[in-house]
């Protein structure tokens, strides 16, 4: 349990496949795959940086949670 949150093994399954999109959206961006224009391609490779940080730390302690180890 997490927070008042129970962690199951499809929640953590599901948490895996979001962290793998972003990154894959996050290498596609990077290696202007996916085509924005100036200042946006920028913000929106920051900020897609951001969130991947937040998930995978999101995803690592729900692991743990659903393991025993906090």
């Amino acid at each position: 349990m997490l927070a008042g949150i129970r962690v199951t093994y499809e929640a953590i399954i599901a948490g895996g496949t979001l962290v793998f999109i972003a990154l894959v959206l996050q290498v596609m961006l990077g290696s202007r795959v996916i085509k924005l224009k100036g200042r946006l391609h920028w913000r929106v490779h920051r900020y897609l940086g951001y969130a991947l940080v937040v998930l995978g730390a999101g995803h690592a302690i729900a692991a743990l949670a659903l393991l025993g180890k906090i």
